[in-house]
């Protein structure tokens, strides 16, 4: 799962376009809080979610919050 995260974040740095050294953290910031703004189950980083967000948005939607609740939250 780390190399999938990894290679997650480099399709972010992408999406950005010609990505450098020189961009700034909050150009990177930015893009990761739109990605995830808005979803796209047809390019999945985690195959199985992307399935259970088409097939039940809801559904997933509360998933994610009982798992912030429990593993992201002091």
């Amino acid at each position: 799962m780390r190399f999938k995260a990894l290679e997650g974040f480099r399709s972010v740095l992408t999406a950005i376009g010609n990505w450098s050294p020189a961009l700034q953290i909050r150009t990177i910031l930015l893009s990761i809080q739109a990605l995830l703004g808005a979803p796209n189950p047809d390019d999945p980083l985690a195959n199985d979610v992307a399935q259970r967000w088409k097939e039940d948005q809801n559904a997933a939607i509360q998933t994610a919050r009982e798992w912030t609740a429990q593993y992201a939250k002091a």
